[in-house]
């Protein structure tokens, strides 16, 4: 094998070493961002949910759920917070999201407000079947190519 194929053969190696290299560290760093992230926001206390309800001027029922979204980690986390109501054949009452582009060591809330109309808040109050929840927490980092979800409910 002539020298200078063999000179080639030798600096693509030690790129593809390096390139190899980075890669891991690339993604330990994802990861240690997407566990931080999700365990600073869902051990931040007893309840890292906090909620708030009203009645409009229509007698809508509205609820309002927030949560702090903290990135421990060591790059910029999208956090998203999903929440649906649905009624017990599977209709949706009420849905709100909201999603925020959180830098690295920093905290941000997460604000979803559902309105839910005076109708459905009197066919439940009355007993019977009651609606379900789905809420959906989201983290995702690397330019949204490695994240993780919580689904509840």
């Amino acid at each position: 094998m002539p020298k200078s194929n063999r000179r080639l053969l030798k600096t693509l190696k030690v790129t593809l070493i390096i390139l190899y290299i980075g890669f891991f560290v690339v993604l330990g760093a994802s990861i240690d961002t997407l566990v931080g992230s999700v365990m600073g926001t869902m051990t931040a206390g007893p309840e890292p949910f906090k909620t708030s309800t009203s009645i409009d001027e229509s007698g809508n029922q509205v609820i309002t759920v927030s949560l702090i979204g903290r990135n421990r980690g060591m790059l910029e986390t999208r956090m998203t917070l999903s929440i649906s109501i649905m009624s017990p054949e599977g209709n949706i009452i009420a849905e709100g999201t909201d999603s925020k582009s959180i830098p690295a060591g920093s905290n941000s809330e997460l604000l979803v407000r559902l309105t839910i109309p005076r109708s459905e808040v009197e066919k439940y109050a009355l007993g019977g079947t009651q609606p379900s929840f789905k809420v959906v927490y989201e983290c995702r980092t690397l330019f949204d190519l490695i994240g993780e979800s919580i689904i509840i409910g």
